[in-house]
């Protein structure tokens, strides 16, 4: 079993989705996604019965350490959501003013 210090997995990133280096927005792995749909096509029954488990394991922790219920949306990269959304992340964290990203510019991905 490693230890706590080792890291376990090589895709695993220290920093956090929306860190800046210098003046660079970075994007980091920070959430584990499976798409429900996915899951039924591709996991066993017991397989995804023990993803389940995990996943509660992981929301009870969460609220032993008095944190809220982890609520997110999941935007897919083929979606045209998905660079505005980037774009909107990427004006809060790195305190652009918010007219940087607009409505206008959110809607010339859907008309």
């Amino acid at each position: 079993m490693p230890k706590k210090s080792q890291k376990t997995s090589p895709r695993r990133t220290k920093a956090r989705v929306g860190s800046v280096a210098g003046s660079a927005f970075i994007r980091e792995r920070r959430y584990l996604v499976v798409k429900i749909k996915d899951a039924n096509k591709y996991l066993t029954p017991a397989e995804r019965d023990t993803l389940e488990r995990i996943a509660a394991k992981c929301a009870l922790g969460r609220i032993d350490d008095g944190k809220r219920a982890l609520e997110c949306v999941c935007v897919e990269s083929d979606w045209p959501e998905y660079s505005p959304t980037w774009a909107a992340i990427e004006a809060r964290v790195t305190a652009k003013p918010e007219s940087t990203v607009t409505l206008r510019d959110l809607r010339k991905h859907y008309i």
